[in-house]
């Protein structure tokens, strides 16, 4: 049985697109000038719900916290009804949301252990 070919050209085709560029309000919102993460506010814990007794674990002190939080100093934009649906921001910008984290004894006090590598 012979071995089939193809003879067909690549398809080359130009497609529309869309360009965007940042305005002034979006240009100040980046983390920094190299990167494309925005900065849309922080989180303010509100309550310390409970935590646990800080226990060694691998040479560090760990405690597990649960809280309440609010986003603060969020911009105009970021709490737009189209911005909160596309980036699902709805649950997280709530005010007064539930929380968890794991904190770890730094020489600097305590930090989020996903923090502990930076």
């Amino acid at each position: 049985m012979p071995e089939a070919t193809s003879t067909m050209a690549p398809l080359r085709a130009t497609l529309p697109t869309k360009v965007y560029s940042l305005t002034d309000l979006g240009k100040k919102a980046l983390v920094s000038p190299d990167c494309t993460a925005m900065c849309i506010g922080r989180v303010k814990v509100d309550k310390v719900v409970r935590f646990t007794e800080p226990n060694g674990a691998g040479g560090q002190f760990v405690s597990e916290v649960s809280f309440i939080a609010s986003a603060v100093d969020v911009p105009d934009w970021v709490r737009g009804p189209e911005v909160q649906k596309c980036y699902n921001l709805r649950v997280k910008m709530a005010d007064h949301a539930q929380g968890r984290c794991s904190l770890v004894l730094a020489n600097d006090g305590w930090i989020d252990s996903s923090d502990i590598a930076r």
